[in-house]
């Protein structure tokens, strides 16, 4: 990079460091002789040993690290996170912290490591890495291979876990796939009477029913979920336990605690306890007394 010559040349590097701020510790105490330069006649600068000396310290790679094992592969890292490897500054910024962190979890995995600052003539590498974004601007073929992150490194994948407690589908599913029967009679004898009402279809239970032709069989957590995309979701109005109730059904599930659970949910849904209509009737009928007369 050369010494900034005119007014455009000075706002251009001020522009730079603004971009990479993130990884440069204190980046407006290090520009502050560029803005003393741009002060006064805009046609003609006046470039100080200060702005030399501020600019020659934002030249200044950042420290690499290295593999004992294979000492011809470094890793690049930004000067502000090799600092904050080396406990020499303390990480405030989120983004930092996560890529901090991400660092040490690396660094973990060494059997040794050594942070240190390489020069800029030994460093054309990293260079070159660092003006391929401005070459693919002006349209320059390159030469580098390039590997484009779906999301951040330090984004921790995500886990989610799986429910296998028991349902009341579980001693119906048992029966029609294996033909097993729990040890007690009564409670045998009940299931098997229950599952003539039942079939499975896909690896799923469903229900005969009489004004469709099946019904899918949920969970109390799946019933919850529909009943609150009925209830208040995108086509959501609000509307009571049987009504409800009702088009839980009219869209093709059940569960045994449907109707109980609707009318759950309709009490403890926020707006509707808030902006139903109050009924006036009186919590019990009146009651008359009969005063005696006075002096009778």
């Amino acid at each position: 990079m050369r010494i900034p010559k005119t007014v455009k040349d000075i706002q251009s590097l001020i522009g730079r460091v603004a971009a990479l701020t993130r990884f440069i510790s204190k980046a407006a105490d290090r520009c502050a002789p560029f803005f003393k330069a741009l002060k006064g006649n805009k046609q003609n600068i006046t470039w100080t040993a200060e702005c030399d000396k501020a600019f020659s310290e934002l030249k200044e790679p950042g420290p690499l690290i290295f593999n004992p094992r294979a000492w011809r592969h470094p890793y690049n890292l930004p000067l502000r996170i090799g600092y904050s490897v080396n406990h020499d500054f303390t990480a405030k910024d989120v983004f930092m912290i996560a890529y901090l962190q991400h660092t040490r979890h690396l660094l973990a995995t060494f059997d040794a490591h050594l942070i240190s600052q390489v020069p800029r003539s030994e460093n054309s590498h990293a260079d070159a890495l660092a003006r391929l974004a401005s070459a693919l601007e002006q349209g320059i073929g390159r030469h580098i291979h390039i590997e484009f992150l779906d999301q951040p490194s330090t984004q921790a994948p995500l886990i989610c876990t799986i429910d296998h407690s028991p349902t009341w589908m579980d001693p119906i599913l048992k029966f029609l796939q294996n033909q097993t029967l729990p040890a007690d009679s009564a409670e045998a004898r009940r299931i098997r009477y229950r599952s003539t009402r039942y079939l499975i279809l896909n690896g799923s239970l469903y229900k005969w029913g009489f004004s469709l032709t099946y019904f899918r069989c949920l969970t109390p957590e799946e019933g919850n979920y529909v009943i609150q995309e009925i209830h208040k979701g995108i086509c959501g109005n609000h509307s009571g336990t049987r009504s409800l109730a009702h088009k839980a059904i009219r869209q093709g599930y059940f569960w045994p605690s449907l109707h109980t659970d609707a009318q759950a949910f309709t009490q403890k849904c926020d707006k509707c306890q808030r902006f139903t209509n109050i009924p006036q009737l009186l919590a019990e009928p009146l009651t008359a007394m009969v005063s005696p007369w006075l002096f009778a």
